[in-house]
């Protein structure tokens, strides 16, 4: 039990906001010249994106910095 799911494909609805930050991110990357990739958060990791684990570490810090207290159950910020 607990293995990885490979290959899992994960959809979520966006709001409009969301898909406007989405637009402006993308854009970014383009003008920024940066490669191409099939997703939407590239990393030079093993695995070629950000991985939950990472998502969840960053937005723990984020949560920290701005004087919020993370979920302590499972240690990831909840959003």
């Amino acid at each position: 039990m607990g293995g990885a799911k490979v290959d899992t494909e994960r959809l979520v609805p966006l709001k409009v906001a969301a898909k406007r930050a989405m637009s402006y991110y993308l854009a970014l990357r383009a003008a920024a010249n940066l490669a191409d990739s099939k997703w939407l958060f590239p990393s030079f990791g093993e695995s070629g994106h950000l991985t939950s684990q990472h998502v969840a570490r960053d937005l723990k810090a984020i949560a920290a910095a701005d004087g919020r207290r993370p979920d302590k159950g499972n240690g990831r910020a909840h959003v």
